[in-house]
């Protein structure tokens, strides 16, 4: 069983979309490469995550952490955030 933590971007809501949840998706990609973390997190696309009107929306499985109203430019943070929480509280895969 794995402990990477699993990063999932709403991708298919039309919300989202509209809101730019491919370019989350590549910034969180692109930031997991940069910060060396490709081992640590696995990010993925999601079907509708349920936060339509606060899209694009984030789930953090194993930690069970939502992200609402996500920017590329809030990626780095999160997954510094997301390490630290994992490191402190422990992480539950899913």
């Amino acid at each position: 069983m794995s402990d990477k933590i699993k990063i999932l971007v709403c991708t298919k809501g039309k919300h989202c979309q509209k809101r730019g949840a491919e370019e989350v998706l590549c910034a969180f990609k692109a930031e997991r490469e940069c910060l060396g973390l490709e081992d640590e997190i696995s990010v993925k696309k999601s079907e509708c995550l349920g936060m339509c009107d606060k899209g694009p929306g984030v789930y953090v499985k194993g930690l069970k952490l939502s992200y609402k109203k996500v920017s590329p430019k809030d990626c780095r943070d999160i997954l510094r955030t997301l390490c630290a929480k994992k490191s402190s509280k422990g992480y539950i895969p899913e």
